[in-house]
Formats: structure tokens, sequence, C-alpha cells
């Protein structure tokens, strides 16, 4: 059994991912930050972007919801993060083996 990242790792590969995710949006935080696990599962695929619909962002209630677009490299790094560091714990608020003061 692979034992869980060391907060290093975790927090390497976290503030990677946020931060191409942000650069590649030009965008504030706040969608990204607000993104849920299930919104990011019900990503549409257009050409060679990911396009995820975030429900919950500042701006929600004049424009809908935020759409968040990203490459299908930078997707594969969301799901690496998703799968591999956080265990697939679907349901849970803190994956297992994550300590919450990391997230």
């Amino acid at each position: 059994m692979k034992s869980p990242p060391t907060q290093a790792e975790f927090v390497i590969v976290r503030d990677f991912v946020i931060t191409e995710t942000v650069i590649a949006n030009a965008s504030r935080a706040g969608a990204i930050a607000n993104m849920t696990a299930e919104e990011f599962l019900q990503y549409r695929r257009v050409g060679d972007q990911m396009i995820i619909s975030v429900h919950e962002h500042k701006t929600a209630p004049c424009h809908g919801p935020a759409k968040i677009t990203v490459s299908v490299a930078l997707h594969g790094w969301l799901q690496a993060r998703e799968g591999h560091l956080c265990g697939n714990t679907a349901g849970t608020t803190v994956p297992a083996g994550i300590p919450r003061e990391w997230i």
C-alpha cells in the first residue's frame, strides 16, 4: 500500500496545480478555490480544452457558473492530485491521510 504524501509533496503539487489553473484562466482564484470534486468530474471537452463549470463564486448570481478552462495536460495534473494525493475518497471533506491544515 502506498503511503500518503508528505506535507511538502502535497503542498508543492497543490500550489503548482492552483497556480497553473489561475494563470491559464487569467482570473481571480475564487472560482477555482470553490471548485468541487463533483464539478471537476463533470467537465466537458471542447477541442483540446476541458471546461469545468463552477457554480459557487462571487459573481454567480449575476453571471451564472464560472467556466474554468484547462488544457488536457493540466486536467491530467488535476486528476493526479484528486486521485493519487487525495486517495479518491468521495463524500469526505478531508481526504484520508491528509491533515486538514494542508488543504
